[in-house]
């Protein structure tokens, strides 16, 4: 028996992201496609009862107020039409993306409505020139909202034919077809582009982001009023529904007492652990650098040279924090998420229909647990779905239980790892076996659901669509290149133009675990960056000696670090006692110490050594 199916995907989303300049933009560009799909989601869900039903996401937490900003919605939806009822589901599909785009078109109008003449920024002139009817055209022009439809038999796989069928969405034409006028250049007085940025409505949404409706939709607050000096508020009945539901009710202790003003910059991302040394003057020079440029500003153009702003607040922090002010305080890590071998899981799970409803609501549990870990880490979550991530983070940052522990980016990807296995990995475990059975697929043959990362760390300074594409490319390299993926790929690119990259696999092989290892030597050292500097410097030197002794074992590694590194051997102890077991893993995992291997050595210690390593001088603003 044949049914029908309806699939609808969103973008274009990363040729959007990638026009980002500014953190609030990335995150603005994000959201609002994970914003129409749930609108979209709503409508469907409203509207569907008796007619057919949403398979995929998710549909239980529609509801629920955000106050961590992150896009939990991907940019697709499935959906199953009841017997008789497919040309009723088509209609309704086709209401429900009309009815959405209409409402978000006039929401940014509003949006633009509102912060004319209260010169926001160097765009605050720029925005009178929009309609209502300009809004609505561009939206219309730029997002990409197709439904295909497939009919398919009760033992075919749901998920696995209707994800083939939205994978090939782009060559279909545009559900909303429209005669644009922007192609014309028939905006009124001929003002579009009406700037030197070139920017049209939705860039303008996204520059302006803190102030829309996107930011109070993501983070819980109302509207600005654009009064001088009063602070942002919090949605009083979004905050009394939150503080009634006990299985969300935690979220409160994420955020602060005082709602979020605006999305954090990079520079507010990369030192926040500065905050836990010294609360009081770190939110002083923020607020006074940062925030009252925003709100108080009657100069237009105030804002055109945000990056000494930026210059101020480093020199600030340095002259504040002195020596507990870090080199790794000025960098910035973006990390791009991705599940591998996932595919399994949709083998395994999408012929079985009664499995998809909880499938679907693992990965969304999964990216509610996973944003609020990221943002308890310290990090700024963009887009939170499931198995496929996109987040800001500092390097390294204090426990918010115990501020004496120090945390680095690698401690929190091992959390999200450590969830994603209980809530979804080891949840279908028993499914992808099953499967593997019916196929008789070799045991060591059988994969399983892990994530992949790939992350770019870089001075703040370093353009932000270059970082993050960076940061794109490195799990592009895992998930294409690495033969079992399950790893992490890593590059850190100094100011200075040096780039150090190592990859570290996190399976374990030959009894090997050499992510534990890797993450002990980081965790462990205490030493100082001067050490560790001289240390790696002098690693080249001793690199046969190194191959030899680890083939031999702990004692022989140890004995040579003590021979060849006597005068410091016994005040960095924890130092080698750490780079002896990652040697040796190392050694074990891959069964020799070649160039490969040595390339993961040395980039694992000059990661040691970046987190160790005093602040440069004051940066001098010109």
């Amino acid at each position: 028996m044949k049914s029908t199916y309806f699939t609808l995907t969103i973008g274009p989303i990363i040729g959007t992201l990638d026009s980002a300049q500014k953190t609030r933009e990335l995150w603005a560009s994000s959201y609002l496609f994970s914003y129409l799909i749930r609108e979209l989601m709503k409508k469907l869900n409203a509207n569907l009862n008796g007619h057919g039903e949403i398979l995929l996401p998710a549909k239980n937490r529609l509801e629920e107020v955000s106050l961590l900003g992150a896009g939990l919605y991907p940019d697709r939806i499935y959906v199953k039409a009841n017997e008789g009822m497919e040309e009723e589901v088509q209609k309704i599909i086709q209401n429900a993306i009309e009815s959405v785009i209409k409402e978000t078109s006039e929401k940014i109008y509003a949006d633009f409505q509102m912060v004319d003449k209260n010169e926001v920024g160097k765009e605050g002139a720029y925005i009178s020139p929009f309609s209502a009817s300009d809004c609505l055209n561009c939206i219309k022009s730029y997002v990409k909202l197709y439904s295909g439809k497939v009919e398919l038999d009760s033992g075919d796989n749901i998920i696995e034919a209707l994800s083939s069928v939205a994978d090939t969405m782009d060559l279909q034409t545009r559900i909303l077809p429209y005669e644009s006028r922007m192609k014309d250049n028939a905006f009124p007085d001929g003002a579009f582009p009406v700037d030197e940025d070139n920017r049209n409505p939705l860039q303008r949404l996204f520059y302006l982001a803190n102030w829309s409706f996107l930011f109070e939709d993501g983070f819980g607050v109302e509207a600005p009023t654009f009064q001088p000096n009063e602070p942002r508020k919090y949605n009083t009945q979004a905050i009394e529904k939150l503080k009634s539901d006990e299985n969300i009710s935690r979220l409160l202790k994420l955020v602060s007492e005082k709602p979020k003003r605006g999305f954090d910059s990079l520079i507010e991302i990369a030192s926040r652990e500065l905050r836990h040394v010294n609360k009081t003057e770190y939110d002083k020079i923020i607020k006074e650098e940062i925030q009252d440029v925003w709100e108080n500003s009657k100069d237009k153009n105030t804002l055109k040279d945000e990056d000494a702003a930026e210059e101020r607040i480093i020199n600030r922090f340095k002259g504040t924090y002195d020596n507990t002010f870090k080199d790794y305080h000025k960098y910035i890590a973006i990390i791009h998420a991705d599940g591998d071998n996932v595919g399994k899981m949709v083998k395994a799970i999408g012929g079985k229909p009664e499995e998809i409803p909880g499938f679907s609501q693992a990965l969304l549990d999964y990216s509610y647990t996973a944003t609020e870990e990221v943002v308890r880490y310290g990090g700024a979550p963009v887009y939170m779905g499931g198995d496929d991530m996109l987040f800001f983070a500092p390097v390294c940052n204090r426990n918010a239980d115990n501020r004496n522990i120090r945390k680095t980016i690698f401690d929190l990807l091992d959390l999200l790892d450590t969830k994603f296995k209980v809530g979804v990995a080891d949840r279908y475990k028993g499914l992808i076996t099953a499967y593997y059975d019916s196929e008789n697929i070799e045991v060591e043959k059988r994969l399983y659901p892990t994530l992949s990362y790939g992350i770019s760390i870089t001075f703040y300074k370093f353009p932000l669509y270059e970082a993050k594409n960076m940061s794109y490319e490195l799990l592009y390299e895992i998930k294409n290149f690495t033969k079992d993926k399950n790893a992490v790929n890593v590059k850190l690119m100094k100011h200075s133009g040096q780039t150090l990259p190592f990859l570290i696999p996190k399976d374990v092989k030959n009894a090997s675990n050499l992510w534990k290892a890797f993450l002990d030597l980081v965790d462990s050292t205490n030493s100082s960056g001067e050490f560790l500097n001289s240390f790696t410097y002098k690693l080249n030197t001793l690199k046969p000696l190194i191959t030899h002794a680890a083939s031999r074992g702990n004692i022989r590694l140890h004995n040579l670090f003590k021979n060849s590194f006597n005068e410091n051997y016994g005040s960095n102890r924890n130092f080698y006692n750490a780079l002896v077991t990652f040697i040796e893993t190392l050694y074990k995992y891959y069964g020799q110490m070649n160039a490969e291997q040595f390339e993961l050595l040395y980039g694992a210690l000059r990661f040691v050594h970046f987190i160790h390593n005093k602040s440069e001088q004051h940066v001098e603003v010109v």
